[in-house]
């Protein structure tokens, strides 16, 4: 209930002189917290982080000086680190913190202050030069109006994980893309704050106010590093580089927020896609596969363009810089933080309803896909993971270009796979329980994991939200999904968990 009182208390006396809050939060924030927002890291690496804040315009003035300080112990007594920033209206009263020098492997705690005003203490911690192994949460799709942030708030009591990976749709900018049935009517339990689509930079700001006002979002980000990726709902569905033309404004709006208020670093601002290294473990790729030149979706199959060579999802510089590097990677675990759903997917079923169900995927752009395989096997490549987000549903899918040709690929013969696609469920946002019969859902996952067609398709859940956690070692990596058995209210009660596991060079998944 704090978070619900928080929102409909926050002030119109300043807000409404500073125009950076739409006006219906305005009238809504009215908090003595000066930081009612908390606190947050990002973008770790060995020697550096990325810290963050936001003040609470009532207590602003023109040019606020923000102090911080970064000690090694939770009590901050042992500083490292102190300085003063400003914050004011043009950044929304937001404060980044690039630090550097600081010490491998080690957590470090911060606190942000004004006046005699302090925020929460955070935590964060930097990546080992040799580690043993490393943990991560995946998350994506977080839509605050269908269900508290339960998944949020089950990595923010977890002792274990290292840096918390976000694979897009952040924020939902519009309203429920949804069948307008009175089940799924009934799905929504928060109202979106502005109530309708997001167009501009006010709009972009209020709904972010809104989201990482959420008590465990505020606590996840709090105690753990993320690092962020956008997809299309930070801007507006389906996004493609024609509409990014199209309503430019609209995107630079939602591009601007959420630089504001995300723990990112500001050296993303001129190309998102960018490289994680942890030691001689993993490389880790985050990939931008919506503004750095994705052609527009085509609506079927049949289309001419569909397989046309000239249709990307990344455009050349950013695929050429991926390839490069994986072919350069001396880590033993290659992963891709990517949106949309990587391998192919067929169902009859699911195609025969939506014939251009799979086109925003890289389903959509199959010729790059193939140059991206053919260049893994060229350069003879393994232990490949795809993280993956978007579809809302959780998979574990052998990685491999032709998953029908059985002279090509066998589930059973590790020689002929080169890693894996892991899929993270939605922390809140609809899958297809919500939005379909039961006998429907049925026969759809049915049909997903019907082996003639979809033989890579180790696991398929299309009903259950939550997140999921990955072991990694050198020798092994563990993949696990987390379900809950509600999102309609504060409950971290988890389903049974899934399990599988892919060990090194061995690239075929087994389940635990």
């Amino acid at each position: 209930m704090r978070i619900i009182l928080l929102i409909f208390l926050l002030t119109f006396k300043l807000a409404a002189q500073n125009d950076i809050y739409h006006q219906e939060l305005a009238k809504k924030l009215d908090s003595e917290e000066v930081f009612p927002w908390g606190v947050a890291s990002g973008d770790p690496g060995y020697n550096k982080v990325v810290l963050w804040t936001k003040v609470n315009p009532n207590f602003a003035t023109k040019n606020s000086k923000v102090g911080c300080i970064v000690a090694t112990d939770s009590t901050l007594k042992n500083v490292v680190h102190s300085s003063t920033f400003i914050a004011n209206a043009d950044s929304a009263y937001t404060i980044k913190i690039h630090l550097q020098n600081l010490q491998e492997n080690t957590y470090y705690y911060y606190q942000f202050s004004l006046g005699d005003k302090s925020s929460v203490i955070g935590r964060t911690k930097t990546f080992a030069r040799n580690p043993k192994e490393v943990n991560f949460a995946i998350v994506s799709c977080s839509n605050y109006q269908v269900g508290e942030f339960n998944a949020y708030g089950h990595i923010a009591n977890r002792k274990d994980i290292d840096v918390v990976v976000h694979l897009g749709d952040y924020i939902y900018e519009g309203l429920l893309y949804k069948p307008e049935s009175k089940r799924s009517q009934k799905e929504k339990i928060r109202e979106h704050v502005p109530e309708g689509i997001c167009y501009n930079l006010k709009d972009y700001r209020s709904r972010y106010a809104q989201y990482k006002l959420d008590e465990q979002l505020k606590k996840c980000h709090q105690l753990y590093p993320f690092i962020n990726i956008w997809d299309d709902h930070e801007f507006y569905n389906n996004l493609n580089e024609d509409q990014m033309k199209k309503s430019n404004s609209r995107f630079q709006a939602g591009r601007q927020a959420y630089f504001e208020w995300l723990p990112i670093s500001d050296a993303s601002k001129e190309h998102i896609y960018r490289k994680f290294e942890f030691g001689g473990l993993i490389d880790l790729w985050m990939l931008d596969g919506r503004t750095e030149g994705r052609s527009a979706q085509v609506k079927f199959p049949s289309d001419e363009k569909w397989e046309a060579s000239d249709r990307s999802m990344l455009g050349k510089l950013q695929r050429e810089w991926l390839l490069e590097g994986m072919k350069n990677s001396n880590a033993k675990w290659k992963f891709l933080g990517n949106q949309v759903m990587f391998s192919s997917l067929k169902s009859k079923m699911v195609e025969k309803r939506s014939p251009g169900a799979f086109m925003d995927a890289w389903e959509g752009y199959p010729y790059e896909r193939q140059m991206i395989f053919d260049s893994w096997k060229e350069n003879n490549l393994n232990n490949i993971i795809v993280l993956t987000g978007d579809v809302h549903t959780s998979w574990a899918i052998d990685l491999t270009s032709k998953p029908r040709d059985l002279d090509f690929y066998d589930p059973k013969n590790s020689k002929t796979g080169i890693g894996a696609e892991l899929i993270t469920p939605s922390v809140t946002y609809f899958n297809a329980d919500e939005a379909l019969p039961p006998i429907v859902v049925k026969l759809i996952k049915k049909s997903f994991v019907d082996q003639k067609v979809n033989r890579h398709v180790q696991f398929a859940d299309i009903t259950n939200h939550g997140y999921m956690s990955l072991n990694v070692k050198p020798d092994v990596l563990n993949a696990e999904w987390h379900f809950f058995k509600t999102i309609k209210k504060k409950d971290l009660r988890l389903k049974k968990a899934v399990k599988y596991s892919i060990k090194a060079d061995e690239n075929i998944l087994t389940r635990d």
